[in-house]
């Protein structure tokens, strides 16, 4: 390779890693990786949430262009590749596998079996090849597609091969298969000639959703004057504080997080009601929903 070519390389490898948003979100882990060293002696590992007070602006990932909007994109939607922030490794994400295997300017990636997205519609290779395609098509200005820019063609033998095609050799063509314009999005949802309105669901199949049990009290939050308060960060919120259980099935984490649910359900039903009748604090989302209407100042946030 050229010095040229492996300059463009280092260029592209460095210019994903610098839309990689700096920050770990709580969710299922491999539990053969060792856990986090406590910053205490002695103290029990725990997984933590990092939320960012960034404006997102774009929900589309084929739009994203600031931190923010692409921090959304990492998290809602899969790609066939992905890397930890910060680092210099690439492995599979939604793919099982990818590699030159054919040819020096044939990437071919095999998918997970039974992927599907949030709304329930199975994730096929011509979801990967519309989700692509229309990130090039719509090519907006500042977003990653500039790192696709050796793909000539994708074909899709199958429901979970595809093969992409490049015009030259890109040794670094799995770097662009992380970027946030290769996020893979709903065929059956997404419109292949527009950017999705960030008033419109977000549908992907990444560890966070955005339900609209969120977004109802989102828009409800902001009405009452709160900010930085999107469907996303309302959704960790949700997860931190036990309101949804949504690890697969599985997990480990799920039947811990399941019981813990239903201890703290439990524990509710033997408390005495509240002044007025009303509950404690604790149980169903539609009671920490009320007790985020009317906290104990009139308009403030009360955790369960």
């Amino acid at each position: 390779m050229r010095s040229s070519e492996r300059r463009g390389s280092r260029g592209r490898r460095a210019a994903l890693l610098a839309l990689a948003p700096a920050l770990v979100l709580a969710a299922c882990t491999n539990p053969a990786k060792p856990s986090p060293v406590p910053s205490t002696p002695g103290a029990t590992p725990r997984p933590f949430t990092v939320m960012s007070t960034d404006r997102v602006t774009v929900t589309d990932p084929a739009a994203a262009t600031d931190q923010a909007s692409t921090m959304f994109a990492i998290n809602v939607f899969q790609r066939l590749m992905t890397s930890a922030p910060g680092q210099d490794v690439l492995k599979p994400d939604a793919a099982r596998d990818c590699g030159f295997i054919e040819a020096p300017t044939i990437y071919t990636c095999t998918l997970q079996k039974d992927l599907t997205f949030a709304g329930g519609d199975p994730l096929t290779s011509s979801d990967v090849k519309f989700s692509i395609d229309r990130a090039l098509r719509l090519d907006v200005s500042g977003s990653s597609t500039s790192l696709l820019s050796s793909l000539r063609r994708i074909e899709t033998p199958d429901d979970v091969t595809v093969r992409f095609v490049l015009s030259r050799e890109d040794t670094q063509f799995g770097w662009a298969l992380a970027s946030p314009a290769a996020s893979i999005v709903d065929e059956q949802q997404y419109d292949a000639d527009e950017v999705r309105s960030p008033e419109e669901p977000a549908v992907g199949s990444g560890p966070f959703v955005v339900t609209s049990e969120s977004t109802a009290l989102s828009k409800d939050l902001k009405r009452r004057g709160w900010t930085f308060v999107g469907p996303t960060t309302i959704y960790a919120f949700m997860q931190a504080m036990g309101l949804v259980n949504d690890h697969v099935e599985g997990c480990a984490s799920r039947s811990v997080a399941e019981a813990a649910r239903k201890s703290l359900n439990h524990e509710r039903d033997r408390r005495p009601a509240g002044r007025g009748g009303v509950p404690p604090a604790g149980g169903s989302p539609a009671d920490a929903h009320r007790r985020a209407e009317r906290g104990p100042d009139g308009h403030g946030l009360v955790l369960p």
